[in-house]
């Protein structure tokens, strides 16, 4: 079973991720036929997210960052990595992610909540 980092929410049967309480059950590993664990672990700790000294989903999480700016970082770490051939895909999503994140600004200072 994969052992859960203390920083890492608890799953839930329902589905929901939460911080406190105990969990129902772990993450199974995969495993194939032989009884091998299968690596690396797409699901929990991708390898294009989880190369460095730190994870970019801690990255996002320790620094409080909303919605916008957390895509736009998960974009900017994975470009090149996840998909070389996507590398310039991947940068365009952080900039879409970012200059949607500087309208939703100014909306807000305007005082309405829609973002086109």
């Amino acid at each position: 079973m994969l052992r859960r980092r203390k920083s890492e929410p608890a799953i839930y049967r329902d589905g929901m991720a939460q911080r406190n309480g105990d969990p129902v059950e772990d993450i199974p590993d995969a495993v194939d036929a032989t009884g091998a664990v299968d690596a690396p672990d797409n699901v929990n700790h991708p390898a294009h997210y989880t190369y460095g000294s730190i994870e970019v989903i801690d990255a996002i999480e320790g620094l409080l960052l909303p919605y916008h700016l957390g895509n736009a970082v998960k974009y900017i770490a994975r470009a090149g990595r996840k998909d070389p051939a996507k590398t310039e895909e991947d940068l365009r999503k952080a900039i879409w992610y970012i200059n949607r994140y500087i309208t939703f600004l100014g909306k807000q200072k305007k005082g309405g909540n829609d973002v086109d």
